[in-house]
This record gives C-alpha cells, structure tokens and sequence, in this order.
C-alpha cells in the first residue's frame, strides 16, 4: 500500500490503526512513485507471518543453522561459506576468464557473499574494514531472503533482529561452529563471538598486524584461497 488508506476495506488489504502498525519504507529508486510506500503489519504478533508461511518452495533445501529470532520462532539461515570453501548459495556455471566454466554465486547473493568474506577476515584480524551495526542487520536481513519470501523491510516490521540474534546469524552465515572445530583441532584458539579469531598457535606470539593478511598461521591464507572457485 502506497499510505495508510482507511478506504482500503477489501479483506487482507485494509487499515486499522487499532490493529495495525504503520512505517514509511525508505524511496525506491526503481520504483516510479509520487510517495514513499508504506508498510503494515498486525499490532497482535499471533496474527503476524511466521517463518512456516513465509518459506520458499525448493526442489532442494539449502544447508542451514536454526536461529530463533524476535518472534520465539526458529528461522533457518543458509551457510554462506563452509569450513571447506563450499557454499550453500544457489551458484551457476559461467566462463571464466579462459573460456572453462567457473562456478559463481549468482548475482542477487553476491553481497551477502561479500559480506561473509569480510566476516571471516575480521575473524582472522585481516579485515580492513569494520562492518557497522547497521550493514550487520541488512546483511542479517539478506540471509533471511535466500529461504523465505521476505525483503529488509518485512524483517524490520516483524522486529525479527537484535543483537544477539544478528551475532548468531553472522555466525551461522561463516559456519562458525564447524569453523571453531577446525581450530581447536589444529591447536588454534577462538576468542569471544563479538572478537577475532586467533590466528597463531597458542604456543607462538599472537598475531597483531592490523590490516594485513595473517600468511603464518595458515588458517587465514586456506580460508581466502578456497573463494578463489567462487568469487566473483
């Protein structure tokens, strides 16, 4: 609905500010509209969409973390990037720059895609650039996308994120707990969910270079190499 529109009676299209919450969604740019849209959804959250009717229909499921979110409902979120490289992203096959076919993640999932890349090198202390609470939560948003049928603005009418909830999303986006598994079993150590990954053996001096890839400890170096099938 373009504006909260009390002439709007027909059923499941209707406005009742006693039953419903409003929000103005931010301008379209690929949308020509004299005013921004809005959004509404049920005051009552029993009435609002769950996960269940909001699931998109696949032939083939896409391997997810359960992760409940702001409605005490358990949402499932796709694994961006395994612990071997792989991705759990729908891909498609392109020439590559010699012609072979290269498997790529297709183009409506390439930032979330980006997205997991800076996630795993600030994990490893090679991040350059921090990601900022509000690009967490889109982000967060975007992964909800590839198995239901909602955009960043149903997410934030549902009140779906938090805090806690986006850290586990980011978490389940780099499989995080296989991730942890790797690296105790090779002698590396995880600090706290909100920090960086350790990226030296504990019984070597840890790693401090800001900015700069982490080569000696192999973990950093393995995981960037893995994208190399990928990226785009």
């Amino acid at each position: 609905s373009y504006g909260p529109d009390p002439r709007l009676t027909e059923p499941g299209l209707r406005y009742d500010r006693s039953t419903q919450v409003w929000c103005q969604l931010p301008p379209n740019a690929s949308v020509a509209v004299t005013r921004a849209p809005w959004l509404g959804v049920s005051s009552d959250p029993c009435l609002r969409p769950t996960a269940a009717s909001l699931a998109r229909r696949r032939s083939r499921a896409v391997d997810s973390y359960p992760v409940e979110l702001g409605d005490a409902d358990l949402w499932q979120i796709p694994i961006v990037r395994f612990i071997n490289g792989n991705t759990a992203l729908p891909c498609v096959y392109v020439a590559g720059r010699d012609g072979r076919p290269v498997k790529r993640v297709r183009a409506e999932y390439q930032g979330l895609f980006q997205f997991a890349v800076a996630e795993v090198e600030n994990l490893c202390g090679a991040g350059e650039i921090p990601i900022s609470d509000v690009d967490r939560v889109y982000y967060c948003a975007l992964a909800l996308q590839v198995n239901y049928r909602v955009s960043a603005a149903e997410v934030l009418a549902l009140e779906l994120l938090d805090d806690p909830n986006c850290r586990e999303i980011a978490e389940s986006i780099i499989d995080r707990p296989n991730l942890s598994k790797f690296v105790h079993r090779t002698n590396f150590r995880v600090r706290d969910s909100t920090d960086s990954l350790c990226c030296q053996s504990s019984a070597s001096a840890p790693h401090t270079g800001q900015g700069s890839r982490c080569e000696s400890s192999g973990i950093c170096s393995g995981l960037n190499s893995a994208w190399d099938i990928i990226a785009p």
